[in-house]
């Protein structure tokens, strides 16, 4: 089974790093689940319900333990695939949004 685990961030001594979420992702890897994304140093969290409602990535959010239950029966079997991701990245990068701001002023 793959995961994306979010925010995961750099591990480089920062005071600001949630151990709950490095405890969890040791969890999931001890029971064989990948965490397939790489840590990263400035998570965007803006963008968090925009994964939530895009349906080229597999994005859940979870508020209590009991919800996680029905959202895996729900989404076990469904593929997931990197292209997807990379273009909702892609669109929704720093640059991009530079340009469309740019463009918003040339108007």
């Amino acid at each position: 089974m793959k995961a994306v685990v979010y925010p995961r961030l750099l591990n480089l001594n920062y005071p600001y790093q949630n151990p709950y979420v490095n405890d969890f992702i040791q969890a999931l890897e001890e029971q064989e689940v990948e965490v397939v994304n790489m840590p990263h140093k400035n998570p965007l969290f803006s963008l968090v319900f925009k994964h939530t409602k895009e349906d080229r990535l597999k994005v859940f959010t979870f508020h209590s333990f009991t919800e996680i239950e029905s959202i895996v029966r729900k989404h076990r079997l469904e593929e997931i695939g990197s292209i997807g991701y990379k273009q909702f990245f892609a669109e929704n990068s720093w640059s991009n949004f530079g340009l469309q701001f740019v463009n918003l002023l040339k108007k």
